[in-house]
């Protein structure tokens, strides 16, 4: 698909974007609207009595809150010690094959065996003694 296929023309794009717009307005309109009218009808011994329950309910939500939060961050550690373990085996293969491609390359190559010459038989003969003079 090409870009234009997906992004649409500009005045599609535009409607969108309005009726997007318009939407989330009167939700959030109706929503601020029907919090006011029940703040209004309801009696202030009720409210007292919401604000009182959400008081307390606040270290209890931290709790959780802490319980959860503690939880997903050693879930979240030991996923990147996994991945970090993945990769650094993954290097470490990596580093073998190329070390072993390396010596591989500079070991010489092996040449033919050397031909040497016959070994010839020299035995000792006796001979007479002559003296030396030492100048």
């Amino acid at each position: 698909m090409s870009e234009k296929q997906t992004m649409g023309n500009p005045l599609q794009r535009f409607a969108l974007v309005a009726c997007v717009a318009i939407v989330a307005t009167a939700l959030l309109g109706g929503l601020g609207y029907g919090l006011w009218r029940a703040i209004c009808t309801v009696e202030h011994e009720v409210l007292a009595v919401w604000a009182l329950l959400a008081t307390a309910l606040i270290p209890i939500v931290a709790a959780i809150a802490h319980k959860v939060g503690h939880l997903e961050s050693k879930g979240k550690i030991a996923g990147l010690d996994l991945g970090l373990a993945a990769a650094i085996n993954a290097g470490r293969a990596i580093a073998d094959v190329k070390v072993g491609a390396t010596r591989a390359l500079r070991q010489p190559e092996p040449q033919a065996p050397v031909q040497l010459p016959k070994i010839i038989e020299v035995r000792p003969q006796l001979t007479q003694r002559r003296e030396f003079i030492d100048l």
